[in-house]
Parts: C-alpha cells; structure tokens; sequence
C-alpha cells in the first residue's frame, strides 16, 4: 500500500566545481515515486532529516511507515 515502506539512499555526483555533491532521496516503494530529495555538499545528517520531513508532510500518514536504508 502507499506509504508503508520508504526507501531511502544516498548517491555521490562529482561535479568539475564543487567535487562531489550528495544526493539523498525517499522514495515510496509502492508507486516506485521520488517524495522528497536534497542536494547538500556535505554527509551532515541534517539534510537527510529534512528531506524525511519533507516527505511526511508531503505524504501525511496516521499508519508508521516504515524505512529501508543501506
């Protein structure tokens, strides 16, 4: 169903400027669709916590939802 399980993953993007970038997104297993994602230049936790916010206020949900990550 949607909104029971989120996956979640962060990718290295070497750029010619700013070196590597970090992109850290959720996604809904169920419709296989990005909910939230950032771009940050650092692996500062922060980030990550704001895009999982993002994406709960995006995909409001009363049922736990649970989280997979590598």
């Amino acid at each position: 169903h949607p909104n029971c399980v989120w996956c979640t993953d962060i990718t290295y993007i070497h750029t010619k400027l700013d070196g590597f970038i970090y992109l850290a997104c959720i996604m809904d297993l169920y419709s296989r669709r990005i909910i939230s994602w950032k771009l940050t230049k650092t692996l500062d936790t922060g980030p990550i916590l704001k895009s999982i916010e993002e994406a709960r206020k995006r995909r409001p949900s009363q049922e736990p939802i649970m989280i997979h990550t590598d």
